[in-house]
């Protein structure tokens, strides 16, 4: 009996005494043994000093193992889940021979991370070039290089880019999901000198280099400590060792011209994809890519602009549309994005790291012909019999885009904003939802049907976290209830809102759209109007829902909860006045943020949810004593917070600007 295989407390075996060495686990498994049998835990510690083992013990262990790999044989497993001696990990056997029991320790839960595949995939490539001056590598490092890693860290904490997690297995679900990010590095060639074979000539060279977000060169995922080093490493700014693709007679910097931007861009693209290729070929089940890959490229106006010859980016564009065409339509890419970061500003003070305004002209007109010239490359591509072929074969065309934002904070969260919005919806198709109620019948017997798209306002979760898959989940519940669901029964002065009561994510409500335009004409006229009544009367409206269906233990039990939603007008805002001659603000106009009057009012509704009796923690606000408000004492508090309070300033808060 000694060899046989005893139930723990949590139902593990408790590990024979001739299984050899033995985890924490298992001594804890024997501690609760020693209480059942004194003397074969006795006998196990001194076969542990000894390192013997009687021939009674080794026989039982020979015929259990036997039984094991008997088992294993008529038994089809994963690799992972049978082991090299026959012990399925499945059966509650353990095992420590070849086999790693450390726990995972790592920040990021892979098992969590992968139930919910992000989209689109992303990858980044960064034009780390920077011209060889000091005022160019100062501009860059103070509007480029230190914004993305905070663009970088923002688009890891909310999912939009996946940093490369550890795998036990080499599978390529785990590989598709994970971001990819590229940049350019110094790289050295040798050749002989006059061919004579005497001695070698080294020569540095930049090339691309590609790597899974924040992956150790082992293979593993770097350590939170070392994340800010990695993106340091990997942002380095490049000055030399470029070579120009065509030679000129002007004055640009080597490696500096148009084309030779463009040439760069098409190394980054192409090393991105082959990152891509060699994943899904290394992996154990080797296919293609799922899903296609955006790729944003990041570069500078004071790089890209070194020549802004219109016909000399004309020809590097159309090399690089040629380097990228079989990406898709091998649907590996679905679209490269260049995002040109504004370095430069107007001369105001003789500065000579700044331009003048005529300069920051020729680039928007720069930008404008490349823009002209990608519509003219897709229209040819369109009107070519071979590509018309690929079209109707479901093959994508080239998606190549040209956006410009400025090096500064605001610009960058306004680009997360776009990615985070943009991944959350095409992730989440669901995450739209409509409700429909009717108003309150008038005296004279007319009632009308109130028809709300809804979308969430604000997400404080990752997109792939289970927390944002239950709003979706709650929003698709909201969308299949009938109207005879949904009741309108009362309205309640703003002022009369238990802020308390008010809990969950807000959503935004607007007219729903329908197929037939005169219905959507018509429901947008009535949902304007009832914003405006009320904003105007200072009210919103309680809506008291009703949510039926099947328990979720049995699903046999019918159920049946009420839940209260209050209905508001989104609070209109004056815009800002800019003056006609500047498009820009600046941050104390941003910050001045008011109320619309009273007979403007917002195109969009809010949608809160508001707790009902169950939810209630307290009920009312109750003070553990009374005491004298007035004293001498307590006026001293008073002054000491209104001189403090006064220090802050009052304005509207824009969290962008922070």
């Amino acid at each position: 009996k000694r060899g046989s295989s005893k139930k723990g407390p949590i139902g593990k075996p408790i590990k024979s005494a001739s299984r050899g060495k033995k985890s924490n686990n298992d001594e804890n498994y024997d501690n609760d043994a020693e209480q059942l049998d004194e003397g074969r835990q006795r006998a196990t510690r001194s076969r542990r000093k000894k390192g013997a083992t009687a021939a009674a013990d080794n026989t039982s262990s020979v015929k259990k193992q036997q039984q094991n790999v008997s088992f294993a044989n008529n038994t089809k497993k994963n690799g992972d889940d049978v082991l090299e001696n026959g012990t399925s990990m499945m059966d509650g056997e353990d095992n420590d021979e070849g086999v790693d029991t450390t726990p995972d320790t790592s920040p990021i839960n892979k098992d969590q991370s992968s139930k919910i595949q992000v989209l689109p995939l992303r990858a980044i490539a960064i034009d780390n070039r920077t011209l060889p001056t000091f005022a160019a590598d100062s501009t860059s490092r103070k509007s480029f290089f230190e914004q993305l890693p905070d663009f970088l860290e923002g688009m890891m904490q909310k999912g939009v880019l996946q940093p490369h997690l550890p795998r036990r297995n080499n599978d390529a679900h785990g590989v598709e999901g994970t971001s990819i990010i590229a940049s350019l590095v110094h790289g050295t060639t040798s050749s002989r000198i006059n061919g004579k074979g005497i001695g070698a000539r080294v020569e540095q060279s930049v090339v691309p280099r590609a790597s899974f977000l924040l992956e150790e060169a082992s293979g593993g995922r770097v350590s939170n400590s070392e994340r800010n080093e990695w993106l340091s490493e990997f942002l380095s700014p490049i000055n030399h060792g470029l070579e120009s693709a065509v030679r000129n007679d002007t004055d640009v910097e080597a490696g500096f011209g148009a084309q030779d931007s463009w040439k760069y861009f098409g190394d980054l693209v192409e090393a991105i994809e082959d990152k891509l290729s060699n994943a899904t070929v290394n992996t154990k089940h080797s296919s293609r890519p799922k899903h296609p890959c955006s790729i944003t490229l990041f570069t500078t106006d004071a790089t890209f602009f070194a020549e802004s010859d219109s016909n000399s980016h004309a020809q590097g564009l159309e090399n690089f549309w040629k380097r990228i065409s079989s990406a898709f339509q091998s649907s590996t890419i679905a679209a490269v994005s260049i995002v040109i970061v504004g370095t430069k500003c107007d001369d105001v003070n003789g500065d000579p790291t700044q331009v003048s305004s005529d300069d920051f002209r020729r680039s928007i007109q720069c930008i404008n012909e490349i823009r002209r010239h990608i519509n003219e490359l897709s229209q040819s591509m369109n009107s070519s019999s071979e590509w018309v072929f690929d079209e109707w074969n479901g093959k994508p065309l080239v998606n190549l885009q040209l956006e410009y934002i400025e090096g500064t904070n605001i610009s960058f969260q306004t680009l997360q904003q776009k990615y985070f919005q943009g991944s959350f919806y095409e992730t989440h198709p669901n995450a739209h939802g409509r409700l429909s109620f009717d108003l309150p019948e008038t005296i004279d017997g007319i009632m009308c049907s109130i028809s709300l798209d809804l979308q969430y306002s604000t997400l404080p979760h990752s997109i792939d976290s289970n927390e944002t898959l239950s709003l979706v989940t709650d929003m698709k519940c909201i969308s299949a209830l009938p109207s005879s669901n949904v009741e309108v029964i009362q309205s309640i002065p703003l002022s009369s809102v238990d802020s308390a009561m008010i809990y969950g994510v807000p959503m935004t409500a607007r007219a729903g759209i329908d197929d037939d335009m005169s219905r959507y004409n018509e429901m947008k006229m009535l949902v304007r109007q009832m914003w405006k009544y009320l904003s105007g009367n200072d009210i919103g409206l309680v809506l008291r829902v009703r949510f039926e269906g099947a328990d979720s233990h049995d699903g046999a039990r019918p159920y049946s909860r009420e839940e209260y939603f209050l209905l508001v007008c989104e609070q209109a805002v004056e815009k800002p006045c800019v003056p006609n001659n500047d498009s820009r603000y600046d941050r104390s106009e941003a910050l001045g943020v008011t109320a619309a009057t009273k007979h403007k009012s917002s195109c969009h509704g809010m949608l809160f949810r508001y707790a009902s009796k169950g939810q209630m923690l307290r009920f009312v606000n109750e003070d553990e004593m009374d005491e004298d408000e007035n004293s001498a004492e307590e006026l001293q508090y008073q002054d000491y917070l209104e001189r403090s309070i006064e220090m802050l300033a009052t304005t509207g808060f824009n969290p962008l600007l922070l």
